[in-house]
């Protein structure tokens, strides 16, 4: 199996878009989606190892529903978005180095606020299994969303849990931006991420993470 889209141009990810991811952080609901980028050097396919650099000493898995653009869009309404702009769905997983992303006083070698560079390494965006047609799923509302790591279950919502759904999210980021063809948006993760488990739960070596929706399939990457 290969990601669906092969290097795509932008992957961009949406931070604190679940409620449950709200409640659980203890942050208040943003505004606005909360738009960050991930390189493209980041995408992996399913199956690929995910690889963790000796200096990310706190890597944490990210379930997540992902869309493909299927065009070039500027400035789209919010009514026009998903025909538009949207080809399709898949499951992403935005793997994250919270060394660099969160400080938390003890191990982290930065201050924190690295949101972009703690998502950008490589393979830290695996894709897939499959590309589910907009025609067949609309908004993605509704979609069975869990994560297991090693078949433990983590993450267990639905995609009905946004705070920004795909509409909104395509009309804010391409205000007066232009997102290209191919573009991979990966919509935010629910509650359960390891860094707010008691205690943390981060990945290890070993490890096989599994991102799963309904009706789009199950994104499987060993650690």
């Amino acid at each position: 199996l290969l990601a669906p889209v092969e290097r795509p141009p932008y992957v961009l990810g949406i931070g604190l878009n679940y409620w449950g991811h709200i409640n659980s952080t203890n942050m208040s609901a943003p505004k606005t989606p909360q738009v960050f980028f991930k390189g493209s050097n980041s995408y992996a396919h399913p199956g690929d190892v995910v690889e963790i650099p000796a200096f990310s000493t706190r890597p944490d898995y990210e379930g997540e529903l992902g869309f493909v653009f299927k065009a070039d869009c500027k400035d789209v309404a919010e009514a026009d978005a998903v025909e538009r702009c949207v080809l399709g769905y898949t499951a992403c997983d935005d793997v994250s180095a919270r060394c660099y992303q969160i400080d938390d006083g003890e191990s982290c070698p930065g201050n924190g606020g690295q949101w972009s560079f703690s998502k950008s390494l490589d393979t830290h965006a695996p894709l897939g299994p499959s590309l589910l047609s907009a025609a067949a799923l609309g908004d993605g509302g509704g979609l069975r969303l869990t994560t297991r790591v090693n078949g433990e279950l983590r993450q267990n919502t639905s995609t009905s849990d946004l705070i920004f759904g795909v509409p909104k999210i395509v009309a804010f980021i391409t205000q007066g931006t232009t997102i290209p063809e191919g573009t991979v948006v990966c919509t935010g993760t629910p509650d359960g991420v390891g860094v707010t488990m008691h205690p943390p739960a981060f990945l290890q070596d070993g490890d096989v993470v599994e991102v799963a929706l309904s009706k789009i399939g199950t994104l499987r990457n060993p650690v």
